[in-house]
């Protein structure tokens, strides 16, 4: 239709969807990114189950560390 109305002025995208559809790639992802950061928080609390099964000081360590790589896993991973 804007062919025929001006057929010699260029065709201009809306914005809105310009930015949608480059955004998309970077959403996808995303969704993979974040996908890969939960299975690795899953694998982190199977370690959290068992060292909460004993009553030792090296079971009070690991909580603590991987207390911490929880939070860097869910602060910093992009």
């Amino acid at each position: 239709m804007i062919e025929t109305l001006s057929p010699k002025k260029s065709y201009q995208y809306c914005q809105f969807n310009y930015l949608k559809d480059i955004a998309k790639p970077v959403v996808d992802e995303d969704r993979k990114l974040k996908m890969n950061r939960k299975k690795k928080l899953r694998v982190i609390r199977e370690i959290e189950k068992r060292a909460l099964e004993e009553d030792s000081l090296e079971s009070e360590t690991i909580l603590a560390y991987t207390a911490e790589i929880r939070s860097v896993l869910l602060e910093y991973t992009i």
